[in-house]
């Protein structure tokens, strides 16, 4: 079986960093215990009380892995964008915890009545993160250990 890709908008083709980490995972699927796994981009998307909308990059859900909700964050970001890294952070773990209450309700995903049979890890990466990953194998190898240490 091959990890399965679920793209659900056009934002792909302008995101460098989740097409780069997209195609990474792909190929090396194998090694890093994804080959079960579904990755997810730009999807879902929950909506808080203020109406804010959550959602991350990547969202990988593996049933080794458990759901693993990726943002990718430049510099060039804070530039442009209003939102600050405490605000990115705050809405990562809003969605976590959304996702986490929705597993909750499933009773084919729910172990205890307070307690899930996946976990999930919600992650704010830097995309210079991805240069030097690009640049360096043993930085590659030390963040595929950090994915494997997740299952």
């Amino acid at each position: 079986m091959a990890i399965e890709i679920v793209v659900t908008t056009d934002r792909f083709r302008s995101d460098p960093d989740s097409r780069d980490f997209v195609n990474h995972v792909r190929s090396r699927q194998t090694e890093l215990g994804l080959t079960e796994a579904v990755l997810y981009y730009d999807f879902p998307a929950y909506v808080d009380y203020e109406a804010e909308v959550n959602r991350p990059d990547i969202l990988l859900f593996s049933p080794s892995h458990g759901f693993v909700a990726i943002r990718f964050v430049s510099d060039s970001l804070f530039l442009r964008s209003k939102e600050s890294a405490t605000t990115l952070d705050a809405g990562l773990n809003d969605f976590s915890s959304n996702l986490y209450a929705r597993l909750l309700r499933s009773r084919e995903l729910r172990a205890s009545r307070t307690k899930t049979l996946v976990d999930v890890f919600p992650v704010i990466t830097p995309t210079r993160f991805w240069d030097l990953l690009r640049k360096s194998s043993r930085n590659l190898k030390n963040c595929e250990s950090m994915l494997k240490k997740v299952s």
